[in-house]
């Protein structure tokens, strides 16, 4: 199978998160020796390991870590390994394996929220480091 069919494939499964997304990607990796393909198939997996952690709360702190690691491996590796393989869709494999590897490693559920400064409503200036251990709604917007 041609390259650009593969990342077709990996499109694809990176919306997935069952077993048999998960093997085919692993075998992707493991056999096919193309640095396109494992580059797809890395960051793919590890894409699709992220989303799984994040939709399965009740997973279970243990097992949560251990995915957690091999997810920031995979991608880690797909930065450092194959961070030149390009993306059909622009960008590198790299680049979208580093800012995966950020959310994973800072804004992930369970994750200390990084800090951030602004004003409420009131025109108050406030810290979100003011409000930790309560539950807080964040509304993003700009006013032109």
């Amino acid at each position: 199978m041609k390259p650009a069919r593969i990342a077709q494939l990996c499109q694809a499964l990176s919306y997935s998160t069952d077993e048999v997304s998960e093997t085919l990607l692993r075998t992707l990796l493991e056999k096919d020796s193309r640095r396109e393909v494992q580059g797809l198939a890395s960051l793919t997996l590890a894409q699709e390991l992220k989303r799984r952690l994040e939709m399965t709360p009740t997973i279970g702190e243990a097992t949560a870590s251990q995915v957690r690691a091999e997810c920031a491996k995979l991608l880690r590796r797909a930065s450092d390994e194959f961070g030149d393989v390009r993306l059909a869709v622009g960008g590198t494999v790299g680049d979208k394996a580093q800012s995966e590897l950020d959310d994973l490693l800072h804004l992930s559920v369970g994750q200390v929220a990084p800090e951030i400064e602004g004003q409420d409503q009131d025109s108050n200036r406030f810290k979100l480091s003011d409000y930790r251990g309560k539950v807080v709604l964040l509304d993003f917007w700009h006013q032109y």
